[in-house]
C-alpha cells in the first residue's frame, strides 16, 4: 500500500506554528483547561477504484434507463420483479373479452436530460426468483426470447410521474385465461404460473435514469376487460412489499474519464457514483509518531471539481457520502462510532468559496478514527469514499489528494499532553 509519511514535518508545524482554536472543541472537554491547537498539514493519497456489485434485491427505489457520459461511460439499469394477485379466485364474468393489458410503474425521480427516445421492453422470466437468495445488481436471469411488451420511441418524464407500457394482447389473453382455474388461488400458485416481468430501456444515445418506486400501489400489471355479467372492468397484479424484486446494472466503462483515472493511478481526481461503478480510496500517513496529542476534532474535507459543469447538472453530485475503512481480507466496515443502524449524516454538503469560485466540500467527523490511527488500533489506514446509496443516478468528480487547489484535507483539532 502506498503511503506518504510527512510526520516529521508535520510535528515541526504542530510544534511551531499551530494557531490557537478555542471555537472548535469537544462539548464534554472543558475549555479552561485546553490549550487547544490546529493543523491541516497531512498529505493524503487518493486513488479511484472500480466499486463491486453490491446487494439488488428488493431496494425501496429502483433505477431504470441507460446513460452515457465522458465522466463515467455507459451504464443500463434494468429489473427483474414477482407480481401478486390482490384478489383470490376472482370471476371475470361471463364470456370475458380482453381490452387491454398495461404495466404500471410509480417514477418518483428523474436523472439527465432526458431527451433522448428509448425502447422499452418487457420480457417474461424463465427462471424463477428465489425468496431466499441473495442477488446482487448484476444479476443475469433467464427471459423468454419474445418480449411481452416492445415500445419504441418511448420518453420519459422528468421528476414524479406514471409509466404506463402497453403489453401484447397475446399477453393479455393468457392472463384471461388462468381466471377460474387453480392458478388464481393464491400469490404462490400465480407464481408457480407465470414467474415475473424483466423490464429494460436501451437508447442509441441514453442520457437518462429514472427511479421507480415498485411498492408503490400504483405499480404492478393492470388488465382490462368487459364481460356479459362483469362488476369491475379491470384487475392488478401488484408489485408489493412481499414480491421479490431485483435492480441490475449494465456497465460499459472502458472509454471513462474515471476508468482512465483509476487505470493511471491517478492521484490528482477522483470519482465516486452510484450504481455500483466508482469508489474513492483515501489513504491516510503513518499518524503514530503523534502519540504524545489527544485529538479533539478531525475532520475530513473532500471538494467537488466539476461544480457547475454541464455533466454536473444533468446527473448531480450525492446528497450525501459515506465512509468505509478498507479491509483487504473482507470488503469493507464501518468506521469508529458508526454502524448499518445509525451511521448518519455522515457528511454534511455545503458550498464554500476556493480562490473566487464556488463548489461543494463534503466534511466528515472521523475523531475516532484517527484516534485510533495515532493509537496504531485502527483496522485500517485507509478507507472508501463512497456514495451513501448505491441505487441513484448521482456521480461525482472531486479534487484528489494532489489537486493543485482542491485537496482532500485533513484538519486536526488537538491538545498537547502533560
Amino acid at each position: 500500500m502506498n503511503r506518504i509519511f510527512i510526520f516529521i514535518l508535520a510535528l515541526s508545524v504542530i510544534a511551531a506554528s499551530c494557531n490557537k482554536d478555542a471555537s472548535i472543541v469537544d462539548g464534554n472537554v472543558d475549555q479552561g483547561d485546553l490549550n487547544l491547537l490546529q493543523t491541516d498539514s497531512f498529505i493524503l493519497t487518493s486513488t479511484t477504484v472500480e466499486d463491486e456489485a453490491v446487494n439488488g434485491k428488493n431496494l425501496v427505489e429502483i433505477l431504470l434507463g441507460q446513460t452515457n457520459d465522458s465522466k463515467l461511460g455507459e451504464s443500463r439499469a434494468s429489473l427483474y420483479s414477482q407480481l401478486a394477485i390482490t384478489k383470490n379466485a376472482y370471476d371475470l364474468g361471463a364470456n370475458p373479452v380482453l381490452d387491454s393489458v398495461v404495466l404500471i410503474l410509480d417514477q418518483t425521480k428523474s436523472y439527465g436530460n432526458l431527451n433522448s427516445s428509448f425502447d422499452l421492453k418487457v420480457y417474461e422470466l424463465t427462471s424463477e426468483i428465489s425468496s431466499t437468495l441473495t442477488y446482487i445488481n448484476n444479476t443475469v436471469l433467464n427471459v423468454n426470447a419474445t418480449p411481452l411488451a416492445s415500445v419504441s420511441n418511448f420518453k420519459f418524464s422528468e421528476g414524479e410521474s406514471i409509466i404506463r407500457i402497453p403489453m401484447s394482447t397475446t399477453f393479455g389473453n393468457r392472463l384471461i385465461d388462468v381466471f377460474g382455474t387453480s392458478v388464481m388461488e393464491s400469490t404462490g400458485n400465480f407464481q408457480a404460473f407465470f414467474n415475473g416481468i424483466y423490464v429494460t430501456a436501451t437508447a442509441l444515445n441514453g442520457d437518462g435514469l429514472v427511479s421507480l418506486s415498485l411498492n408503490s400501489e400504483i405499480s404492478g400489471i393492470e388488465l382490462f376487460y368487459n364481460s356479459d355479467t362483469q362488476v369491475d372492468s379491470s384487475y392488478v397484479f401488484s408489485i408489493g412489499t412481499s414480491e421479490a424484486s431485483i435492480s441490475q446494472y449494465v456497465s460499459d466503462n472502458s472509454t471513462s474519464e474515471a476508468l482512465m483515472a483509476a487505470s493511471s493511478d491517478s492521484k490528482v481526481d477522483a470519482f465516486v457514483s452510484s450504481m455500483s461503478s466508482f469508489k474513492t480510496l483515501i489513504e491516510f500517513p503513518d499518524l503514530s509518531h503523534l502519540e504524545s496529542i489527544i485529538i479533539n476534532k478531525a475532520e475530513l474535507s473532500v471538494y467537488q471539481a466539476d461544480y457547475g459543469t454541464a455533466e454536473s447538472i444533468a446527473f448531480p453530485e450525492p446528497d450525501q457520502m459515506i465512509l468505509f475503512q478498507n479491509l483487504e481480507d473482507t470488503s469493507i466496515s464501518y468506521l469508529n462510532s458508526y454502524s448499518a443502524s445509525n451511521y448518519g449524516p455522515l457528511s454534511s454538503k455545503e458550498v464554500v468559496d476556493i480562490d473566487g469560485s464556488n463548489t461543494n466540500v463534503y466534511t466528515f467527523q472521523i475523531t475516532q478514527y484517527v484516534q485510533n490511527l495515532i493509537n496504531n488500533s485502527a483496522r485500517s489506514e485507509s478507507i472508501y469514499l463512497l456514495d451513501v446509496s448505491s441505487n441513484e443516478g448521482n456521480r461525482i468528480k472531486l479534487g484528489g489528494g494532489s489537486h493543485p487547489t482542491l485537496p482532500i484535507k485533513l484538519n486536526i483539532v488537538y491538545t498537547v499532553k502533560k
